[in-house]
């Protein structure tokens, strides 16, 4: 019997991953341990090399569904002496390298559970589990543990705790688990009342206010949402109106599969987009039905944007109110959806009331966008679901390399390695606040990571905000190591300090 310490690298954090090694080891009778690490998780085991062959087998074809394996790498080590198998605390590392999951819809066993009258979180908002809710945007760093997130504000009841940390549970480690007790809680508020109610009350008189035709701002996984019901056009119009939008379209949210059929020609391939654990909105040709208000939702076109309720907020709305809702995100146009209270200050002429929770939004993330054409799916946004996105180069790097992103629908990424991590959809970076969330984007990488660049490749045009912000690292940054002096006081990233080079790069716009 040999000792070995095995590394896996991919999306193995935050999608019980742990559990299922502890599982898989427990039916080989394999002695040993299993934890979390700055690089993905580390198993150290003692085995037969038979019986190991095994146990690695039925680790790639087994793995949790939301899992993805990029590297197994096994080592023999000095013998270590285990009574037992066990799940131990996360180990730290000096190197930052593993995937961060995406936030994903929610599951359907919480789903029965959600509508569960016997169930303890019975209709609970913010219900959830290792398959299925929020990863990306409640995490402040790497490795993904309840203490990194922001869920580190809500002290886990007893229930909750023993359910955190059972193995066998479903519910073991998932970081943004949670109960009436002890977790994140609704508040409804409405200007022209003064009203203010929680809990389930707050989603009741909410569904009320949108029969009512009122507009609601929405806070849901990655920001809020502008919502109103889709079948009253004088709410539809009064949106369009008060947000100055024209004609551009507005996303609609429906209950299920069967309504968005009402709505829009949904094929084989709109179908599987529509029900997967990303939920996007998807792009579909529209049937103009009388349901909606179709003319004014999708002015002058042939096209509908419809997505299914990803959040168990979303699905306890939906089932009550028994109607679509426009779904739009909360921004000025062209602006970074609105993630808490003080950024939704800019619409306070647009909604009528909030319907707000009180977990932290660390990093706002928009919805998806997808559409079909000739049997292909094409990404017209990707956020919500995909991101942060993890691309294997096919070669390696030997520096830590920082790209700027486009001018236009920007797009920032970190590279180290083989691997490039993309954000999420930035937009076009032409306002004060763009520019504030673009930069924001930046240093979120940065700080996750805890990521140093040592190349910053970035457009040559003059006139590019990203260009111009790519230079401000030559004001924080070292540029003459010789010298080891930096180009000016000016320091907007004073944490990530070090030795830099760039790389200009031609517009091909």
């Amino acid at each position: 019997m040999q000792t070995y310490k095995i590394l896996i690298k991919g999306v193995v954090q935050g999608v019980g991953f742990r559990p299922f090694v502890y599982q898989t080891a427990t039916k080989y009778t394999l002695f040993g341990e299993v934890s979390n690490n700055s690089q993905g998780v580390e198993i150290t085991l003692n085995a037969d090399k038979d019986i190991l062959e095994l146990f690695l087998s039925e680790l790639k074809q087994k793995a949790p569904a939301l899992s993805q394996i990029d590297s197994i790498k096994v080592e023999e080590v000095e013998d270590r002496a285990f009574s037992d198998f066990k799940i131990v605390e996360t180990k730290e590392s000096s190197t930052k390298s593993a995937l961060l999951p995406p936030d994903i819809s929610i599951c359907e066993e919480c789903e029965r559970e959600l509508f569960d009258e016997n169930s303890r979180r019975y209709l609970y908002p913010f219900i959830t589990c290792t398959n299925c809710g929020v990863r990306y945007s409640i995490i402040e760093k790497l490795p993904y543990d309840r203490e990194n997130t922001s869920m580190k504000f809500f002290k886990m009841c007893k229930k909750c705790e023993e359910e955190y940390h059972n193995p066998l549970d479903r519910r073991y480690h998932a970081q943004p688990i949670g109960c009436w007790e002890c977790g994140p809680t609704l508040e409804l508020r409405v200007q022209s009342e003064e009203l203010r109610v929680s809990g389930v009350e707050a989603i009741d008189r909410a569904v009320e206010l949108l029969r009512e035709g009122t507009i609601l701002a929405i806070k849901g996984v990655g920001g809020f949402h502008l919502v109103c019901d889709a079948t009253n056009a004088d709410a539809v119009k009064k949106l369009r109106e008060r947000k100055r939008r024209p004609s551009k379209p507005f996303a609609v949210m429906v209950q299920d599969i069967r309504v968005a059929r009402e709505l829009a020609y949904v094929g084989e391939l709109e179908e599987k987009l529509l029900s997967s654990k990303e939920r996007p909105i998807v792009v579909c040709k529209s049937k103009n039905s009388s349901k909606i208000a179709s003319d004014l939702i999708a002015p002058n076109i042939s096209k509908i944007g419809l997505f299914l309720p990803y959040t168990p907020l979303h699905l306890l709305i939906l089932k009550k109110l028994n109607r679509p809702i426009v779904a739009t995100s909360a921004n000025i146009s062209d602006e970074p959806i609105c993630t808490n209270i003080e950024s939704l200050k800019c619409l306070k002429d647009v909604y009528d009331g909030i319907l707000n929770h009180n977990r932290e939004i660390v990093n706002g993330c928009d919805d998806s966008v997808i559409t079909v054409v000739k049997d292909r799916i094409i990404t017209l946004r990707r956020a919500r679901g995909y991101t942060p996105l993890s691309i294997k180069l096919p070669f390696s790097l030997d520096k830590h390399t920082l790209a700027m992103g486009a001018n236009q629908k920007s797009t920032v990424a970190i590279a180290f390695e083989n691997e490039a991590i993309l954000s999420p959809h930035i937009g076009d970076l032409n306002s004060v606040a763009s520019i504030e969330y673009y930069q924001k984007s930046i240093k979120t990488l940065l700080r996750i990571y805890d990521f140093k660049p040592a190349v910053i490749a970035h457009d040559l045009h003059p006139g590019y905000e990203s260009t111009n912000i790519a230079k401000e690292f030559k004001h924080s940054i070292i540029i003459d190591p010789a010298r080891q002096e930096t180009a000016s006081k000016f320091d907007p990233y004073p944490e990530f300090k070090s030795k830099v080079q760039f790389i200009h790069l031609k517009n091909h716009t």
